[in-house]
């Protein structure tokens, strides 16, 4: 029994780490579990959302993206937890913690309790390791749960950056176009009397902004690439990536 809990209490951190790192850290951004929570998460808003009317089926639908950071670090922050908690309750079995209250008692309730005073670092001291291996392991989930916590508000705020970027590409686009149904009025402002005029500028900087955008989009596929409400006129992205031949960018209609 008490391997079987070592077993699981170690799969539970190094899945909880192993896809920290993926989504956060690494290049491609796109965790094992995160990407199928973001899917599933998403699944699920289109199944409550489906019997209400479109207004509101629109605005659940929304939700949906913002409501995957919370989760995803939510589910990291359990699986370290309970992970630990279950290392830890091998521990109060032989002894290796001691209760400074009368009405404690190991038990499983009290590991998770032991491991979510040491992953948020409170430390109330009523429960606490005597033995030094437990004692380095309450250190490095203190250490793990802070990590998670930094790693997560960096997250989020390379994300919203990739959205405000979204958002000032859109409003420039938008503001370009007399017809937002109709892309070639985005560069009609640039040929008066059919003769081009400071086209130049207006390409390389288009060209910047689509590269920031799909490299954003690129590192953070979860949250960003769903339905989102149109911020863009049908003057739409066709963006292609080629490891070997490079990026290729360009403008097409939906």
């Amino acid at each position: 029994m008490e391997v079987l809990l070592l077993a699981a209490g170690v799969s539970l951190i190094l899945t909880g780490i192993v896809d920290v790192f993926f989504t956060v850290l690494h290049p491609d951004g796109f965790g094992f579990l995160s990407s199928r929570l973001y899917k599933g998460l998403f699944a699920s808003m289109r199944l409550l959302t489906r019997p209400l009317p479109p207004k509101f089926r629109a605005l659940g639908l929304s939700t949906a993206a913002p409501l995957m950071i919370p989760v995803s670090i939510t589910v990291w922050i359990a699986l370290v937890l309970t992970g630990y908690a279950f290392v830890y309750y091998v521990g109060m079995s032989s002894q290796s913690f001691n209760f400074s209250s009368p009405g404690l008692e190991p038990s499983l309730g009290e590991a998770l309790y032991v491991s979510g005073t040491a992953i948020s670092t409170l430390g109330f001291g009523d429960v606490t390791p005597a033995d030094g291996l437990y004692q380095t392991l309450t250190v490095s989930e203190a250490l793990i749960g802070f990590g998670i916590l930094t790693l997560a508000v960096s997250y989020v705020v390379g994300i919203y950056g990739v959205v405000q970027r979204l958002g000032v590409l859109g409003a420039g686009l938008l503001h370009q176009a007399s017809d937002t149904a109709e892309p070639l009025s985005i560069l009609a402002p640039h040929f008066p009397d059919g003769e081009p005029r400071d086209i130049d500028p207006h390409i390389m900087g288009l060209h910047r902004s689509l590269v920031e955008l799909y490299e954003g989009l690129k590192r953070y596929p979860g949250p960003l690439l769903l339905p989102q409400p149109a911020t863009l006129p049908l003057a739409a992205l066709h963006l292609s990536h080629d490891r070997g031949r490079g990026r290729c960018l360009a403008l097409g209609t939906l």
